[in-house]
């Protein structure tokens, strides 16, 4: 074994140092005199029956413990439906169960004491690595083992002290191209990689590679929630179709898929109220009937799931052919929307990732790429109408925003003009209503990274705009005839005003904008 353990203090993290580890090592800790001494073999149980991954759920964790029969090392004990680790200086507790290729791992937690780490113990594809928060001394967190380097010494090192007595929400989110870590909804630590040279950490090994787990190491830990968001299942999908029922894959070519579930049928009063903060003039309260169930994307369509239709048919979106679309430009505390030369979904004048929502795109791009996906998958794909998408978005609440009619509530729900966007433009004039709450983004988050409601679609609120199908009119009036499209959600700088479930925008059809992008929707035969 080269380079020191996590706990380790300088003359153990020398290059030079060397120590070859038994089988049933699992790291070292100190005595008051900061002597290291070896702690206690790990006690190798057979692991139990694990629970297979299903696609789409959320598991409860917690629920498929047994402190005992699970217990790899130390003490570990549940309590009135939480979860309590004695450390006296090293535990581990491996959860029977196998997770999916791709998963969200959220786990709170409050360190009732001590000074070292708390780990969530990571599997893919049967290799292991650890998330580590308050490690080297309560001050270090990161992903480990990359490249054969412990936190200390690999690209995931990062500042991460835990305070004794406070409550932490832990989310790392497990991907095919890469690992991102969440501390109370702020993104720490974000590592693109193939998980090649991800590997298992020596000291936090457990009985089955293929499973997770948690540990802690000298700081007796109470874990309140443990749960687990399967995002996509371990099994491979066959043709396009329904993947289990309620559920659709779409496959866009070069390995690029899309998933969208599907929406009963029903009734709901579309509007707002007039008692609504906020509320416009166009929002008047009418009763929809949904005759028949559709499918609706999970997520926005993303910037992979974009380029794949570009690559696949030679498509130039409207800001392509004309050569400009509207940017902005973050100075003197203020933003700016301008037009900018060059600017496009490639270039939207911000940085972005694949699994961001694409922007810069018009009704015409969005309707371009249904088209295009209609023929490819043989279904057909569409812009979501107005109706479908306020049923969807609302999924059966009747209140200003998904979780409630207080916009301060909303933490954990959404990308909105929050406060960390009121931090970089401290100076701007016409966003001047801000969210109460951080989000961990200033700009567009990656799909999929808040909660989702209750028909397991995320990011109806935020994030960008949602082109629909619909022309705009007054409801009153029956179907628009207006020149423009309706759009809807608002956006990742968008106010409380312009972020409520009834809140309608409009664009002409070749408008685009850093702040417009599009989910699709799929008839149910």
């Amino acid at each position: 074994m080269r380079s020191g353990s996590y706990g380790d203090w300088p003359v153990g993290c020398r290059p030079a140092n060397r120590f070859r580890a038994g089988p049933g090592f699992r790291g070292f800790r100190y005595d008051n005199s900061l002597r290291v001494v070896f702690a206690a073999e790990s006690v190798q149980r057979p692991a139990r029956k694990i629970k297979p991954a299903q696609r789409g759920d959320w598991v409860d964790l917690m629920k498929l413990i047994d402190s005992e029969k699970d217990a790899v090392s130390g003490k570990w004990v549940m309590k009135n439906g939480e979860l309590y680790s004695d450390d006296g200086g090293g535990s581990k507790i491996q959860i029977p169960y196998q997770p999916p290729l791709e998963y969200d791992y959220v786990v709170e937690f409050t360190k009732t004491m001590g000074n070292e780490a708390i780990v969530l113990l990571l599997s893919r594809k049967g290799v292991q690595f650890i998330w580590l928060m308050g490690g080297y001394g309560n001050t270090l967190g990161g992903f480990g083992m990359i490249s054969g380097r412990d936190i200390a010494e690999n690209p995931t090192r990062t500042k991460l002290p835990l305070q004794s007595g406070r409550k932490y929400r832990c989310l790392v989110q497990v991907r095919a191209k890469g690992v991102k870590a969440f501390l109370d909804d702020k993104l720490i630590v974000e590592y693109e990689t193939d998980f090649k040279d991800i590997g298992p950490h020596g000291a936090w090994s457990m009985n089955s590679a293929k499973l997770i787990g948690l540990g802690t190491w000298g700081s007796p830990t109470v874990f309140h929630s443990i749960k687990l968001h399967e995002v996509s299942g371990k099994a491979k999908a066959g043709k396009d179709g329904e993947e289990k029922k309620g559920e659709m894959s779409l496959d866009l070519g070069n390995e690029v898929k899309m998933k969208l579930v599907q929406i009963s049928a029903g009734k709901f009063t579309m509007g707002s109220p007039e008692t609504e903060k906020d509320r416009g003039k166009d929002e008047v309260q009418h009763e929809v009937t949904i005759s028949k169930p559709f499918y609706m994307g999970v997520t926005h369509v993303t910037v992979d799931q974009f380029a794949a239709f570009v690559k696949d048919s030679g498509y130039k979106t409207d800001a392509e052919k004309d050569g400009w679309s509207f940017g902005f430009e973050i100075k003197d505390g203020t933003i700016a929307a301008k037009k900018m030369d060059g600017c496009s979904w490639r270039n939207p004048s911000f940085d972005q990732k694949g699994d961001h929502p694409v922007v810069q795109v018009s009704w015409n791009d969005a309707k371009a790429f249904c088209d295009w996906l209609s023929k490819k998958s043989g279904k057909t794909v569409q812009l979501p109408t107005e109706s479908q998408w306020e049923y969807a978005c609302r999924a059966g609440t009747k209140t200003a925003y998904p979780w409630g009619d207080d916009p301060d509530k909303g933490k954990g729900w959404a990308n909105c003009a929050d406060q960390s966007l009121k931090k970089k433009i401290p100076n701007e004039t016409i966003i001047t209503y801000f969210f109460r709450w951080d989000d961990g983004f200033v700009l567009t988050s990656p799909v999929g990274s808040f909660k989702a409601n209750a028909f397991g679609l995320y990011d109806m609120i935020g994030n960008a705009w949602e082109w629909c199908s619909d022309r705009y009119g007054d409801y009153d009036k029956g179907a628009g005839t207006g020149a423009g499209f309706v759009l809807r959600g608002g956006c990742w700088d968008g106010n409380p005003q312009g972020c409520r479930s009834a809140r309608r925008g409009v664009g002409t059809p070749g408008r685009r904008c850093f702040d417009f992008g599009f989910r699709v929707s799929v008839d149910s035969k």
